[in-house]
């Protein structure tokens, strides 16, 4: 091998030119460095600021709207219907006529009450006037005290017998108001029922004629945990008070608040839960008979109340926790969650003000993690 083109080591090795030039660049301070392994980039995270503001604290549950009051029609006397005062849906004053039946034989009793009672009275009038000259013609033994017996027997007798006119005299009245009912408040009336047609005979106690319910006025229903009891006592007792917030269902536009008017005397076993009532004034009439609704009831306010998203709180083995940013990696923080307010939760203890609160991306985590906070960071 011709010796130009070889390299010999002092050791008696023989490698070629290349080998040794390669060598020659490597050597302490000669050619470029080698290069530096890039640092991890660590899990992409969202986060955002705790923040601090005055919060309500409220129960959230859901609902359903009634009418405050609904009245049922029943025919109360056996008549034939002679007119419909009003049709499906109307809208009716309180003491509006609704429907008419066929009175004629109702006005005729009324009429031969009133003259039995006329007679009656009479008969007391005249039999008051002998027993008080009985009683004068006793005082001066004219007669005898029998005598004047006699004639109070018959004064009671002719009194009872004006009193049982008289009590005729109001069922018959009643009888034939009950041939015309009328609205006992404003509201709206439902589609007509079937014995509600003119010419057909109707029975007392038989099938509805028509329902009214109010509308401006209306009535919420749902239940809150046993829990809420403490609250619902000091409403009651007149130390708080209590209103609720109802959403429509699927449409927080049409949103109205009323006070708690009442709960129930008893707490469901099967549930944990205790029926509660409020009362709305249904202002524009956003709100239905019968509509499920959503419900917020204010239990109190919580003052400068940290807040996060709801969906940062994870729970382990030891209760709930969150990750918060610091500097480069991701801080496992341990938390004591307050009430819900939505899409919110407050935390009374382990976050401050201002804190970094990751929200998307904990699953890749654990205390230490490095994390590069995403420049689309959810904002509250």
């Amino acid at each position: 091998m011709n010796e130009s083109s070889s390299f010999h080591l002092p050791r008696g090795g023989w490698v070629t030119a290349a080998l040794a030039s390669a060598l020659a660049l490597s050597g302490c301070g000669h050619g470029a460095p080698a290069p530096v392994a890039a640092a991890p980039k660590g899990v992409v995270v969202e986060a955002v600021d705790a923040i601090t503001r005055t919060q309500p604290i409220t129960i959230d549950t859901f609902g359903h709207v009634d009418a405050a009051a609904t009245v049922s029609f029943v025919p109360l006397v056996n008549a034939r219907v002679t007119a419909l005062l009003v049709g499906d849906g109307a809208e009716v004053k309180a003491g509006d006529p609704l429907i008419r039946l066929d009175n004629r034989s109702y006005a005729a009793v009324l009429t031969r009450m009133q003259g039995e009672k006329a007679a009656r009275a009479a008969q007391v009038a005249a039999l008051q006037s002998r027993t008080d000259r009985s009683q004068d013609l006793v005082a001066g033994d004219f007669i005898a005290p029998q005598q004047a017996q006699e004639s109070q027997v018959e004064l009671a007798q002719a009194q009872a017998a004006l009193a049982a006119a008289e009590a005729g005299v109001q069922q018959a009245t009643v009888d034939l108001e009950n041939c015309e009912p009328k609205a006992p408040f404003a509201g709206r009336v439902g589609l007509l029922k079937a014995p509600a047609a003119v010419g057909n005979f109707v029975t007392a106690g038989g099938d509805p004629l028509l329902e009214l319910r109010s509308l401006d006025q209306l009535k919420v229903e749902f239940s809150v945990p046993e829990s809420a009891l403490s609250v619902l006592e000091q409403m009651a007792s007149g130390s708080k008070d209590l209103k609720v917030v109802v959403t429509a269902h699927g449409d927080s536009s049409r949103r109205l608040e009323g006070p708690v008017a009442a709960f129930d005397n008893v707490i469901d076993p099967r549930t944990r839960s205790i029926k509660v009532r409020a009362t709305l004034a249904n202002t524009g009439r956003l709100f239905w008979p019968g509509q499920f609704v959503d419900v917020q009831m204010v239990v109190g306010v919580a003052d400068n109340a940290i807040l996060v998203p709801y969906r940062a709180i994870n729970t382990g083995p030891n209760g709930p926790y969150l990750y918060v940013v610091d500097g480069t990696k991701a801080a496992l923080k341990p938390v004591t969650l307050g009430a819900q307010a939505g899409d919110l939760v407050v935390v009374q203890s382990g976050v401050t003000s201002g804190q970094k609160v990751i929200v998307s991306g904990q699953l890749g985590l654990q205390d230490g993690s490095i994390v590069q906070v995403s420049t689309a960071a959810a904002s509250l």
